[in-house]
């Protein structure tokens, strides 16, 4: 049986709930929890932490968003210590978004691999945002969170945002499949780049009032509201 477990995916609800579980089972046995932070880790660091004994109990790692951290010469010798070491703990490796099959391809044959999918009501209602189709995507949104949690869904709505914002300046930069890139494309030109950027705006202010506190709605009401403006 494997030491290493992968788990990914744009479904955050899911995979966070799925790698707390992990953590659990580990525990129960009294192995202790290390938990890393890889957007920064270093290949010296990560190294101590893989060779590390713990005297009173054996310890396991959880190493969040390493494999979807950018690309950087750290990030490369990490990942080839993991690939090309014996695992002596078990470790979780756990990423914020759905990671490409080229990303994967080092750890097919090493790790047990989970990916989380968004339903795919989520994208009928992101494919639905445009200027006066207010009831469509009113009854598209509140259907998605029948299959989505909100903060998911919001997060996916900022980044449907930002892929418009970026097709509507320079295409070339999406990094989405090709058929996927055609779709953001198409659902750009609805939109006058100023509209999208006031957007844009709008969400990082929402974002910044639900964290904070600062508002006495819920979010899934100013997302209603945001909807019914555009």
């Amino acid at each position: 049986m494997t030491n290493l477990t992968i788990l990914h995916g744009d479904n955050l609800a899911a995979s966070r709930t799925r790698r707390q579980s992990l953590i659990n089972h580990f525990v129960s046995q009294s192995h202790a929890p290390t938990i890393i932070d890889a957007t920064t880790i270093t290949k010296s660091a990560l190294e101590s932490e893989l060779t590390s004994i713990n005297l009173f109990s054996p310890n396991f790692l959880v190493i969040d968003n390493l494999l979807s951290r950018l690309k950087s010469r750290e990030k490369s010798d990490c990942i080839d210590l993991l690939v090309n070491n014996k695992l002596n703990k078990p470790v979780i490796m756990w990423d914020k978004k759905e990671l490409t099959p080229t990303t994967l391809k080092p750890f097919l044959k090493l790790a047990q691999i989970e990916v989380f999918k968004a339903k795919n009501s989520i994208f009928l209602f992101l494919d639905a945002i445009k200027p006066n189709n207010q009831k469509e995507l009113l009854s598209l949104f509140h259907r998605a969170l029948l299959d989505n949690d909100i903060y998911l869904t919001f997060g996916m709505i900022a980044r449907r945002i930002t892929d418009l914002l970026i097709a509507k300046n320079d295409p070339s930069q999406l990094k989405g499949a090709i058929w996927t890139n055609k779709q953001i494309i198409t659902q750009s030109n609805f939109f006058q780049e100023k509209e999208l950027r006031v957007l844009h705006a709008k969400l990082l202010s929402l974002d910044l009032a639900i964290k904070t506190g600062n508002t006495k709605l819920d979010l899934i009401s100013h997302l209603d509201i945001l909807f019914l403006e555009l």
